[in-house]
């Protein structure tokens, strides 16, 4: 079909439909053929390596030889939402023809608000005087954002506690893009990422190179930090991936659906029909040995198994099966559809457990449509591992470090699935929302780290700090966190205290914005 020639109040309109769209809807193809792909539906790639650049800003040759690179070998080979869509159909049939086929090289290219300026762009809106990505917190950058809400009169010599000087990503350098390569193909990726570096020495440097690979379980269920099922309760923005789910779920108890304009934003240099998103990097390192231990000292308090305990950390079990549905790990059943409004003491799931704390499903009714509409965020991250060896190798390059971890990845890959588990380094977390502050930083600042979310109003406990990506001290709460409160038994009022924080460090990361194809094809 041919795209339809939106005029810009009909590609906002289309944007803003609040029901999940349809993919083959021509109102549409020109708008997802200049989306990146990754942004309103995860590649589902194994491999993925994020490699992050620093433009050579000396002089205006320079800048000049960055744009026609980026226009000339980097903008051709970016994954379109159309095209990853249309890689996904070609996917599903080969696997019902018992088909080798395992897909194509995905490519994203992302640039910080310093990226922009590098590349001589005005960002100031001549028309209002104000910025024309209209973020604040874009602007800042991340580095910022962690200096304004969590830098510390007195730090504490703690594990978790990283300010940006020590940083691996964005703490000594500026970052102005960066590009994300995915595959099943690790070879494939290894060549791509290896002919990234060759050529960005004559523009740039490398600032650092993170790759990631996917766990597994046999039912294909992919597995994050500490053991736990990943990926799940997604905003859904596909009326194909809508359909599919309402096939096997309710969506009395919770509903996905969302509308693009939950993730999308106009493209301020772009063409009237082109939208990106702000990208949210970090690179959080878990420690494994930390959070075991203070598991089982909370089972031992409690009174209770190991697995339970977990469960009540994070708000489900190992296998996905939310605390607020049944306080057994079953293997069947719907594992999505449920919330939290017949659980408004947190006696079956913790009113500080992860899961509830970033995502408080019908929690309080006055902010439903707020919570759902506004404060979702998509979620793209995937786990890490590092190589003890390479690690520990004095003197490695980030080209060498980099291609290190990518064929330490073969080993991992070849390792039984519970050593992977306790193997793993961290989650290199990535997000795309249509405002910073709205989504990110709420869940973030104003939820996990905030001890007093969600009952400060009917209670003024400070009890409810996130015990997995909860800062234990922040600008707002410089004193050691009260205990979290937590049952002995499923919906029960028999209540124990424990302190349960401090097991993820930050490890760094930057704002982006995911520019339209079209912008990266004109650049000039």
């Amino acid at each position: 079909m041919s795209a339809i020639n939106n005029n810009s109040q009909q590609c906002e309109e289309l944007i803003n439909n609040c029901e999940p769209i349809d993919a083959n809807d021509p109102a549409y193809e020109q708008i997802l053929k200049d989306l990146q792909g990754g942004i309103i539906k995860n590649y589902g790639r194994n491999y993925s390596v994020y490699i992050f650049i620093q433009f050579d800003e000396d002089n205006e040759n320079k800048i000049n030889e960055v744009k026609r690179w980026i226009r000339d070998e980097v903008a051709g080979d970016i994954t379109s939402t159309f095209i990853q869509l249309e890689d996904t159909q070609n996917f599903r049939e080969a696997k019902i023809s018992n088909s080798s086929y395992s897909g194509k090289l995905c490519q994203n290219f992302f640039l910080s608000y310093q990226g922009y300026r590098a590349l001589g762009y005005k960002l100031t809106n001549p028309t209002t005087g104000g910025d024309k990505f209209n973020d604040i917190h874009f602007e800042n950058g991340m580095k910022e954002e962690w200096k304004r809400n969590y830098c510390l009169d007195s730090p504490p010599d703690d594990y978790w506690y990283n300010p940006p000087e020590d940083w691996d990503i964005g703490g000594e350098h500026q970052i102005h893009a960066l590009i994300l390569l995915a595959h099943d193909d690790l070879k494939e990726l290894e060549n791509e990422a290896n002919a990234i570096f060759d050529k960005i020495g004559n523009i740039g440097k490398i600032l650092a190179c993170e790759p990631g690979y996917v766990l597994r379980e046999h039912n294909n269920q992919a597995i994050g930090p500490f053991g736990f099922a990943d990926g799940i309760s997604q905003p859904l923005f596909l009326k194909k991936d809508y359909d599919n789910y309402k096939d096997r779920h309710y969506t009395s108890q919770w509903e996905p659906k969302a509308s693009l304009n939950l993730v999308l934003v106009k493209d301020p240099f772009g063409e009237k029909y082109s939208y990106g998103s702000y990208c949210v990097f970090q690179k959080l390192e878990t420690n494994y040995d930390c959070f075991e231990k203070k598991v089982r000292e909370l089972s031992v308090r409690l009174g209770s198994n190991y697995e339970r305990a977990g469960a009540l950390v994070f708000g489900r079990f190992k296998n996905g099966t939310p605390l607020a549905i049944s306080d057994q790990p079953n293997q069947s059943g719907d594992r999505h559809s449920f919330n939290y409004a017949d659980d408004p003491e947190g006696r079956k799931c913790p009113l500080h457990a992860h899961i509830r704390k970033v995502n408080p499903r019908h929690d309080d009714e006055a902010q439903i449509d707020d919570r759902k509409t506004k404060n979702r965020i998509f979620r793209a991250g995937i786990t890490y591992f590092d190589d003890p060896k390479a690690q520990s190798t004095p003197g490695l390059s980030t080209s060498q470090l980099c291609f290190n971890k990518l064929d330490y990845l073969k080993e991992v890959n070849c390792r039984p699935l519970e050593e992977n588990i306790a193997n793993i380094s961290g989650l290199l977390f990535v997000s795309f929302q249509s405002d910073i502050q709205l989504q990110f930083l709420t869940q973030q600042k104003n939820w996990a780290d905030n001890r007093r979310f969600p009952r400060e109003e009917q209670t003024g406990e400070s009890i409810y700090l996130d015990p997995v990506i909860g800062q234990p001290l922040t600008k707002g709460f410089q004193s050691v966190p009260e205990p979290q409160q937590w049952t002995e038994t499923w919906g029960q009022d028999d209540l124990h205290s424990y302190s349960f924080y401090g097991c993820v460090k930050n490890r760094g990361g930057e704002f982006f914005f995911a520019p339209s194809v079209s912008f990266l094809q004109n650049l000039s």
